[in-house]
């Protein structure tokens, strides 16, 4: 049995539509937060050649966009109560 190009399309909005439904949650963008919580350069952490600007730079961007998903995980819960 083969599969025909009609059945990967329907798995691929299948996945699509899955992927989607999940992201409109809160819990899902909280969890995204703390990836890039995760992100930010720590204590002892391997730096390689980053000066100390590019690493407080990088750090200051993971920060601000934990804060936004957080906001945007905050409003979708808003709108589900």
């Amino acid at each position: 049995m083969s599969i025909t190009a009609l059945d990967i399309a329907d798995a691929v909005a299948l996945r699509c539509l899955a992927d989607s439904l999940h992201q409109a949650t809160g819990i899902w963008w909280e969890r995204r937060a703390e990836s890039f919580d995760w992100a930010a350069s720590r204590p002892g952490d391997f730096t390689g050649r980053a000066t100390a600007e590019e690493i407080a730079f990088r750090d200051a961007r993971c920060r601000d966009a934990a804060r936004l998903c957080r906001e945007h995980a905050r409003l979708l819960q808003e709108v589900a109560a």
